[in-house]
């Protein structure tokens, strides 16, 4: 089963904060924001391990975008994960995952 969740966050999800400057984001960094958001979908997320950047574009004038991989334990089992986050043409920040 694939899923696509997707949250527009203004620095927050849930308490878990998302940088409000992408020039700083990592992989490493969206994994709890990413846990977090999940905690309200099916399947939920419990944990992701071994964070590969498969994208990362820092520059303004082709958008801030970071897009990443990994393994993820589910609460429906495990498997992989795609992951990220990218700032909307009206400047709010996009975390997006899905279950691959």
């Amino acid at each position: 089963m694939r899923v696509l969740a997707t949250i527009a966050v203004a620095g927050a999800v849930s308490g878990c904060s998302v940088s409000v400057d992408p020039t700083s984001w990592s992989c490493a960094s969206l994994i709890g924001p990413v846990i977090e958001m999940s905690r309200s979908r099916t399947p939920g997320i419990f944990e992701i391990t071994n964070p590969e950047t498969t994208l990362h574009n820092n520059y303004p004038a082709d958008g801030y975008r970071i897009e990443c991989s990994g393994s993820a334990e589910w609460s429906q089992g495990s498997g992989m994960i795609e992951y990220g986050a990218h700032v909307s043409e009206g400047g709010s920040v996009i975390l997006q995952y899905r279950q691959k």
